[in-house]
């Protein structure tokens, strides 16, 4: 099946983000979250490629792809908000680890738990037709071609 990734955020427009295909009939929501994960640092790594290039234009546009994932990267978030953290100063970024020629790169698994977290606390929603996903272990089963609307909410500056 095809699973279409689409984000909506308050003020704009859904924009579809990614195409997931799953060769099986069901799938829990806590996969579905890993797989885009997953998903977005293949785009990432690709991405980074063309940034490393001396081009303003490419690393914006990396930064700007970077921005709408769901879990941001270490690495991009502290090209984002410098050393302070994506949520204020004395706040961290996510953890990298390096990989066998010692290049930092993401860490999905850390990366994962922080979009669990994020999902149980209602930081974001999943909704699928005209329903919401309640629980990450949920199985979901879909015809052969679906939309998930993952609709990420803003934290108020404050508080």
């Amino acid at each position: 099946m095809d699973i279409a990734i689409l984000d909506e955020v308050s003020g704009r427009d859904r924009e579809n983000v990614l195409s997931i295909r799953v060769d099986r009939p069901t799938i829990t929501a806590r996969e579905l979250i890993q797989l885009r994960i997953e998903l977005e640092i293949e785009q990432l790594e690709l991405k980074k490629a063309d940034a490393v290039k001396s081009d303003a234009h490419a690393a914006a546009s990396y930064l700007e792809k970077v921005k709408r994932f769901l879990v941001i990267p270490g690495c991009a978030e502290k090209q984002l908000n410098g050393d302070r953290g994506a949520y204020g100063p004395g706040t961290k970024s996510l953890r990298m680890r390096t990989d066998d020629d010692d290049i930092l790169v993401p860490d999905v698994d850390a990366m994962a738990e922080v979009a669990f977290v994020a999902f149980t606390r209602g930081g974001f929603f999943m909704l699928t037709g005209d329903r919401q996903i309640l629980d990450l272990d949920e199985e979901l089963t879909f015809p052969d071609t679906a939309e998930v609307t993952f609709l990420k909410l803003t934290p108020l500056q404050g508080g």
